[in-house]
């Protein structure tokens, strides 16, 4: 009787007790880990800070994106907004957010839109990006098959230290690095961009010749960076 008592508070216990899948589940997982690295320096005014944000929270909307998230392996993707400037000016304006349907899509295209800018003025360290990207993919609660870093901005790495140096530790992590070039500024910085930024087997160079041409832009990057395919894959890696 002892051991049938036994065996009855052994069967009772696992069956209150989590399965292996549940005590063992690690981050829950998504096509793509993608940080937005918006340029937030001093050449960067009110209006252009405000396209920027606009262009991303649009693109957002699209439906040509939600298809592209929707027919992922997972269906969903996790992406954050950081405000980038000099070395050590990094301000997270949206922390990693599970993207998979119409309303998540739609939540995140909101607080994109509502976001007050965080860094004000400040040199480029496009270096201090790509290594603040290194420490904080691995925080993120999910686990992409994908991890890329998405830098828009206007200007060369100009502070901080060598972008080639924080490239090759971007290589060495195995995350991808694509560009989105604004050419105000700078003509040839697509050119810059993909001598010296971007970064993994894929990479690619985005162009919005001014400010006005960023939210098209935007949206063409969105879209090869969420495909399941990404586009780079069935054209040519530039």
């Amino acid at each position: 009787m002892r051991r049938i008592a036994l065996i009855a508070l052994v069967l009772v216990g696992l069956n209150a007790t989590p399965t292996g899948a549940q005590l063992f589940r690690g981050p829950e997982p998504v096509d793509v880990l993608l940080i937005l690295a918006v340029d937030s320096s001093a050449s960067v005014d009110s209006r252009e800070y405000w396209i920027q944000m606009t262009g991303i929270a649009n693109a957002m909307k699209d439906p040509e994106i939600l298809t592209a998230i929707e027919a992922g392996y997972d269906g969903a993707v996790a992406i954050s907004v950081i405000e980038w400037s000099s070395a050590g000016a990094v301000e997270v304006a949206i922390p990693w957010e599970r993207i998979h349907d119409a309303a998540t899509a739609q939540r995140f295209s909101d607080r994109v839109s509502r976001l007050d800018r965080y860094i004000l003025s400040g040199r480029t360290s496009i270096s201090g990006i790509v290594d603040y990207a290194r420490e904080y993919f691995p925080e993120s609660p999910y686990e992409g098959t994908r991890r890329v870093l998405d830098v828009s901005g206007d200007g060369e790495n100009n502070d901080g230290l060598y972008l080639s140096s924080a490239r090759r530790r971007a290589i060495e992590d195995g995350f991808w690095i694509n560009g989105l070039a604004i050419l105000t500024d700078v003509p040839d910085l697509d050119v810059y961009f993909r001598e010296n930024l971007i970064a993994g087997p894929l990479a690619f160079v985005e162009v919005a010749d001014t400010y006005d041409d960023y939210p098209a832009a935007i949206l063409r990057k969105l879209l090869r960076e969420l495909s399941t395919t990404p586009i780079s894959w069935l054209t040519h890696v530039q």
